[in-house]
């Protein structure tokens, strides 16, 4: 997680900058706090597909976050 409210800002702007799938994914997740499941079901997609945008936003906000330290 982000220590500071730098850290925040470029955290969102990267959120901001993915697909729109998978912000989507990451709202729902990250900042509604829903489960994969719920988020399946308010999406009507499978909680397989959930758990596969989830994994590859994750994979692409962890990869530019440390990119910019």
């Amino acid at each position: 997680e982000p220590n500071d409210a730098e850290q925040w800002s470029d955290f969102h702007s990267h959120v901001e900058s993915l697909p729109e799938e998978e912000q989507e994914i990451i709202n729902l997740l990250w900042y509604e706090g829903l489960s994969q499941d719920e988020a399946a079901k308010l999406l009507d997609i499978s909680v397989r597909t959930v758990k596969r945008r989830w994994h590859s936003a994750r994979m692409k906000l962890y990869e530019v976050l440390s990119s910019d330290e």
